[in-house]
This record gives structure tokens, C-alpha cells and sequence, in this order.
């Protein structure tokens, strides 16, 4: 990554390339390897702000700084259902994820008799929160899904998310 720009500019430039890691031990070990670099910026330890040396006080100087953003990886698909011939207006279920770790949830329903004006998800609750109703188009016999509006990001410190 060779970052435009001049040696005061003191801003991040964001470098092509990503990579998939997996930790055994909840720690991923980095190593900047730096060549033709020096100290030209000091940074803010709490913000992350930085500016040129000596320009602003109380800011610590600083020789190399990455910022990472780590995304979980895993895309995790599953499915809350009612079966049976009886339709319900509660379809409660439990979504299970890794403790802790934030996910951005979306939607899609089965296109299962909701062709009519009034027929719908009124409602989806996730984690005690509603993200809305939603309303396919198509037909009663469709049997396909639909990409509904809503989403919500959740981070469960029990590793389940109640869903309704």
C-alpha cells in the first residue's frame, strides 16, 4: 500500500485488499511493515484524530497507525417457521449467533398465501425491537421469498435472539 498525499496530511488512507481470519485464541496478531517512514503526525489516543507534529497539544506522536475494521465473515442463514395447516398470528422462533458479536439482520418471507391486498407481515420483532411489516407482491401460490425493507443490528450477549 503506498498512500497519496504528503508526509503532514496526517489523514487515513484506505488500501486495497482484505483478507478471512479466524482466531482460535480471540486474538489476531499484526505486524505493520513500514519502509522510508517517520514521525510527522501526532494522534489523539481516545479520537483517533491526528494532525501535524507539534501542532496540537496533549496529542502523542506517532511513527506508524493502522485502523482496522473487522466484519464478522460468516453469513449465517435461518429460518423461523410456523408448520402445519393452522395459521398463527405469532410465529415466534430463536435466531443463534455467536455471543457478543454484532450482526446486521435482513429478511425475506415466503411468498405463502399473502397475494391478497390485506393479507401481510404485519409485524417482525427482533430481540424486543419491531423493524417493521411488509407486504410481498406476487401471488398466493408463488412459493418463493421476498426481500422485505427492514434490518436491524443486534449483538446478543447470550448467543440467542428471540424473534416473532
Amino acid at each position: 500500500c503506498n498512500p497519496d498525499g504528503g508526509d503532514y496530511d496526517c489523514t487515513y488512507f484506505k488500501c486495497p485488499g482484505s483478507t478471512i481470519v479466524r482466531s482460535s485464541t480471540g486474538m489476531i496478531p499484526v505486524n505493520l511493515k513500514y519502509t522510508g517512514h517517520s514521525w510527522d503526525c501526532d494522534c489523539d489516543m481516545e479520537t483517533w484524530m491526528c494532525s501535524k507534529e507539534n501542532t496540537e497539544p496533549g496529542r502523542t506522536p506517532m511513527t506508524a497507525v493502522a485502523k482496522f475494521t473487522l466484519t464478522p465473515a460468516t453469513v449465517s442463514v435461518q429460518y423461523v417457521y410456523s408448520d402445519g395447516k393452522t395459521a398463527k398470528t405469532d410465529n415466534k422462533g430463536t435466531l443463534y449467533v455467536e455471543k457478543n458479536v454484532p450482526y446486521k439482520i435482513t429478511y425475506e418471507v415466503l411468498r405463502n398465501d399473502l397475494g391478497g391486498a390485506s393479507e401481510m407481515v404485519s409485524d417482525v420483532i427482533i430481540d424486543g425491537k419491531s423493524i417493521g411489516s411488509c407486504n410481498p407482491d406476487g401471488g398466493d401460490y408463488d412459493c418463493t421469498y421476498f426481500k422485505c425493507p427492514g434490518s436491524t443490528i443486534v449483538r446478543s450477549s447470550t448467543g440467542m435472539i428471540p424473534v416473532n
